[in-house]
């Protein structure tokens, strides 16, 4: 009977669709689904095309497709993964949370998501520069790397012999301006890597004469104005609103010399995620590949740190715990 009604199912769902016309955008979006989504081979896609089918049967605009999106991305695991429709997100997911994850409260993360925590730089007893670096949007990449990198030689000018990178407040965004410009701190060559588990294909993330390179794609052409002749001890902060592009950037500095991590478990949302545009005005990222530091360790669920600091960010650097450990281990009184 079971087999019958999914039968029934597929029979029925075209002609419960204005105008047959939302099948075709539906097939394409399954189709991208089962050709990228990084856990492709793992489901029964038989059953996940009954299930959206069944979701999307009384749909009569592109944007009611949303709650059967969202069926197909839980059904893939994929609380990384987004639907748009004209530029509006309309389906998502998000399973039960982890241990870790039980303790982020929304008001934060949309607190943080929102700008909460901007850039900010400075330069603490004399000889530590500190970049907290929110997520960066979609841009001018070249602009945005520049200014960033601006930034790091001007600490550098001025003194700076160790760093504090804060990544508690970033929760993600355009990872290629915020690579480029902390080039001089992450070190010349291999700094992590994505791969696709199914078809074992691997993407190396480097730093060459002080500008990023993702696989053989180099977003930026900087002018390397400020190379340090040796590692500096660098300290890292994470939090558990440390999300996506910004957990990739802490990757890249897991197994550095002289670096430390300071804060809380991340976030979780630590797959790359690709993006494609099935049909007009629709727009879908998958989770399509996992995230790997310099020796090779994939990292599946979250980035750990060295020394746990509950997450708080105080506007006085004197007040902020996470910061006055890290200045502790610098070596810095």
């Amino acid at each position: 009977m079971k087999n019958a009604w999914l039968l029934f199912v597929f029979a029925l769902f075209p002609l419960s669709l204005a105008g047959q016309s939302l099948q075709p955008c539906l097939d394409s979006v399954l189709r991208h689904a089962q050709q990228s989504a990084l856990n492709r081979n793992e489901v029964d896609w038989d059953s996940i095309r009954a299930q959206v089918y069944a979701r999307a049967a009384q749909a009569q605009t592109v944007a009611e497709l949303g709650p059967a999106f969202s069926v197909l991305l839980g059904a893939l695991g994929d609380d990384h993964g987004r639907v748009y429709y004209q530029n509006q997100m309309i389906a998502y997911w998000f399973g039960e949370p982890k241990a870790h994850q039980k303790d982020i409260d929304p008001n934060m993360w949309g607190a943080v998501q929102s700008g909460l925590y901007p850039l900010r730089t400075a330069l603490l007893a004399d000889s530590v520069g500190y970049i907290r670096l929110p997520g960066m949007p979609m841009g001018d990449n070249a602009q945005m790397s520049a200014d960033l990198r601006a930034l790091v030689c001007q600490l550098s000018d001025q003194g700076a012999r160790c760093w504090i990178i804060d990544l508690r407040g970033n929760s993600g965004g355009n990872i290629f301006p915020m690579l480029e410009g902390l080039g001089p701190l992450l070190g010349e060559g291999l700094i992590g890597s994505h791969r696709d588990p199914v078809a074992r294909t691997e993407h190396r993330w480097t730093i060459r004469n002080g500008n990023f390179w993702y696989g053989e794609y180099q977003a930026v052409d900087l002018p390397n104005t400020c190379p340090l002749k040796t590692p500096p001890r660098i300290a890292i902060l994470t939090s558990r609103y440390t999300a996506s592009s910004g957990e990739m950037v802490a990757i890249t500095f897991k197994t550095r010399p002289n670096t430390r991590f300071f804060g809380e478990k991340t976030s979780g949302m630590i797959t790359i995620t690709n993006w494609a545009q099935p049909c007009d005005g629709l727009s879908i990222t998958l989770s399509s590949a996992l995230c790997a530091d310099r020796t090779g360790r994939v990292y599946r669920e979250y980035v750990d740190v060295d020394e746990v600091v509950p997450f708080f960010i105080a506007e006085e650097f004197d007040d902020d715990p996470a910061i006055q450990k890290a200045l502790n281990w610098l070596q810095i009184k």
